[in-house]
């Protein structure tokens, strides 16, 4: 794949996620909900919609997305090619380490979790720049509309329901990142091996990700009773479940929409035979949810994503949420859940 293509498969991503009714087009709306970022103003977003709309079908496709930015990236075209070839390393170390790790000795285990922290504490230096530059722009881009003629505009596109999600997104991160990291270590409570997601996965995304996979790592050992030596395993009969872990972090404004959503998706999900369990869990003081589903196995937890109601949850989180949905999964011997 050539780096263009590569660049191009983002914004695929991109386009996937802004695209909330599946039905190949970013409508006007659709367009707005996603990209609006409260300093664009109405008129200047639909202005940059009607400059995308190269086909003139007050519709964006998929090809004239990937075109529009593919042919901005710049400095950044690099970038986003090594985020995608990095992300997929990232999902094979992951992988390979929750087949591996358990059989290892302990000096191999210490490697790994020593390698892990490094890889974490890379991806961290990598990200504090960039998002200290982001905010900067953000808050330059800010001071100079409120100071324009269109500042009134500002005011509506913020009170816009449509965009709730990204401007709570730049609010929160601005206010609270200092807050956010502590909280984080608190709510992240379960182990978790790897996320299932496309391509496209932000810097500060991948951090997270190897910051997740550290707090694995250091509970393995004393969350987990391995009773290898004394059990013989047919590995070919051996039946596994498929443990969903999704965290997610609803926007200012937005409580009552996504109880409202996430309500519909555990009604539908409760009358689903395979799935064995769903909980959920919220955190007093913080707008933080994380919800626990245990499937039969992953290919019946697959098909659930394409159901309809999996897709309603999935798509009115893009307005709800503050951040995307970090979603990972553990397949777990059934054998362990029967344990007394």
């Amino acid at each position: 794949m050539s780096n263009q293509e590569k660049e191009m498969s983002i914004f695929l991503d991109v386009f996937r996620r802004a695209d909330k009714n599946d039905d190949s087009a970013l409508s006007w709306d659709e367009f707005k909900s996603f990209f609006a970022d409260g300093v664009m103003t109405t008129s200047e977003l639909e202005n940059l919609f009607n400059d995308i709309d190269t086909h003139n079908t007050n519709n964006i496709d998929t090809g004239e997305l990937c075109t529009y930015f593919t042919q901005h990236l710049g400095q950044f075209g690099p970038i986003f090619s090594a985020i995608e070839k990095m992300n997929g390393h990232v999902s094979q170390a992951l992988m390979e380490t929750s087949k591996e790790y358990d059989s290892s000795d302990k000096t191999q285990q210490f490697i790994t979790r020593f390698l892990l922290r490094e890889v974490m504490n890379q991806f961290a230096a990598l990200q504090r720049p960039i998002d200290t530059a982001s905010d900067a722009l953000d808050q330059k881009a800010a001071e100079t509309q409120e100071a324009g003629a269109a500042a009134a505009e500002v005011t509506e596109v913020k009170g816009s329901s449509t965009i709730p999600g990204r401007m709570g997104r730049r609010y929160r991160r601005q206010q609270s990142n200092t807050s956010q990291s502590s909280q984080e270590q608190v709510w992240d409570d379960m182990p978790l091996y790897h996320r299932i997601t496309g391509l496209g996965v932000a810097g500060g995304a991948l951090s997270s990700q190897v910051d997740r996979l550290r707090s694995l790592i250091d509970r393995l050992e004393t969350r987990v009773s391995f009773d290898i030596p004394e059990e013989q395993i047919d590995i070919q009969n051996e039946k596994l479940i498929f443990i969903v872990h999704r965290k997610l972090t609803v926007s200012e404004g937005c409580e009552k929409s996504f109880r409202n959503s996430l309500k519909s998706y555990i009604e539908a999900v409760n009358v689903n035979e395979d799935c064995q369990h769903l909980s959920v869990r919220s955190f007093k003081g913080s707008s933080r949810y994380v919800i626990y589903e245990i499937w039969s196995n992953d290919k019946l937890w697959k098909e659930h994503l394409s159901s309809p109601e999996a897709k309603n949850f999935q798509h009115a989180n893009v307005d709800n949420l503050e951040t995307p949905e970090q979603l990972n999964t553990l397949p777990v011997p059934e054998s362990w859940l029967k344990k007394d």
